[in-house]
């Protein structure tokens, strides 16, 4: 029987306990967060959960957030058998609502999505056991008439009741399986939804094939700034450094991406469209430098000194150490010719992972 994600979180939680699993930036520096802490976050979150009457094979629905709540809240749902359903924020409500027929959760993590008069359907969920906030919200309840708590009161209620759901906790987590069920819907990179499940044998499956790609050099740290609802984002930036024991550094959209790189010095990137296109705005001072014309001899060697030093100054404006770089969609040949200057190969997941699957 082959190791799920889940259980490789357990092995990997337990052998490298103190080693950085998540890096997330507040208050103006990157705080390095261990895995002993990101497995107590999952665990009493998903404890908390069987204390709001979770049940193995529930759907929980997860809209994006750029807070770690969200991986807590996925990997939590994800230990005691849920079937998570992450979504981009911005899902159309007609699209949602018929989702929501065909699946009808038990839980929802709103991330980022702010309830409204068109979510006035989510009354009709029979069987919905509470809606999770971010942050805590009194009024929420006593506006929309649905039940609701915060991360903070599910997780601390988790801590509370761990005696109580202790040995049906570790029971359900050992068990799964390669064939068992993780979502019942896949999202891509564009936000897409379709009806096509996803299980823990066709993710261990994609990770071997990110792996065997990046067999040559060693990965330590990689740089994230997709949307984690996505599937292939979340294969790549969440569950793959889970079985490799390597950092996922969350980005910070509010900050440069040079500037983080540079901190955070990371062996592999990944980013979205949107911040492929702020990156090329970054670096098109260096881009104009290290391509000029040249026609006579004289100017050709000069060029090729001075190309040698500019990748040198870029590559380290970039952090120093990017070996690998992941992008939603193929980017334009100019920005393919400077990552072939520096040395980086470059992937597009979506397509090679699911000939993968």
């Amino acid at each position: 029987m082959s190791t799920t994600i889940i259980q490789r979180f357990y092995e990997m939680a337990k052998q490298e306990a103190e080693a950085p699993a998540l890096g997330v930036y507040d208050n103006g520096t990157y705080h390095n967060l261990p895995w002993w802490f990101v497995k107590s976050k999952a665990k009493h979150f998903g404890l908390g959960l069987l204390e709001e009457k979770a049940e193995r094979g529930d759907y929980f629905y997860l809209f994006s957030s750029k807070n770690p709540t969200w991986i807590y809240s996925e990997l939590g749902g994800l230990t005691i058998g849920l079937k998570t359903v992450p979504l981009p924020a911005n899902l159309n409500a007609t699209r949602l609502e018929e989702l929501m027929k065909q699946f009808p959760p038990a839980f929802i993590f709103m991330g980022e999505r702010v309830f409204s008069e068109e979510l006035n359907f989510l009354k009709n969920i029979k069987n919905l056991k509470k809606i999770i906030l971010n942050h805590e919200d009194p009024s929420f309840e006593k506006v929309t008439g649905l039940p609701a708590a915060s991360f903070r009161q599910i997780f601390n209620n988790g801590i509370r009741f761990e005696s109580k759901y202790h040995t049906t906790y570790r029971e359900v987590r050992q068990s799964f399986t390669e064939l068992d069920e993780m979502s019942p819907v896949f999202v891509d990179e564009n936000g897409t939804v379709t009806e096509i499940s996803l299980r823990f044998g066709e993710v261990d499956r994609m990770i071997a094939h990110l792996s065997r790609q990046c067999s040559q050099n060693k990965i330590h740290r990689i740089f994230s700034s997709v949307d984690l609802s996505h599937t292939l984002g979340r294969v790549t930036s969440l569950y793959w450094p889970i079985f490799l024991g390597i950092q996922t550094v969350l980005d910070h959209p509010h900050l440069e991406l040079l500037t983080q790189l540079q901190k955070t010095r990371p062996e592999a990137v990944y980013f979205s469209q949107e911040r492929m296109v702020q990156l090329d705005r970054e670096l098109l001072p260096y881009k104009k430098e290290l391509f000029p014309t040249t026609t006579t001899f004289p100017q050709k060697l000069i060029s090729l000194v001075k190309t040698k030093l500019l990748t040198y100054r870029l590559k380290r404006k970039l952090g120093g150490k990017i070996k690998y770089f992941f992008q939603e969609t193929a980017h334009d040949g100019e920005f393919q010719k400077i990552l072939s200057a520096l040395k980086i190969q470059t992937f597009v997941p979506q397509e090679d992972l699911l000939r993968n699957r």
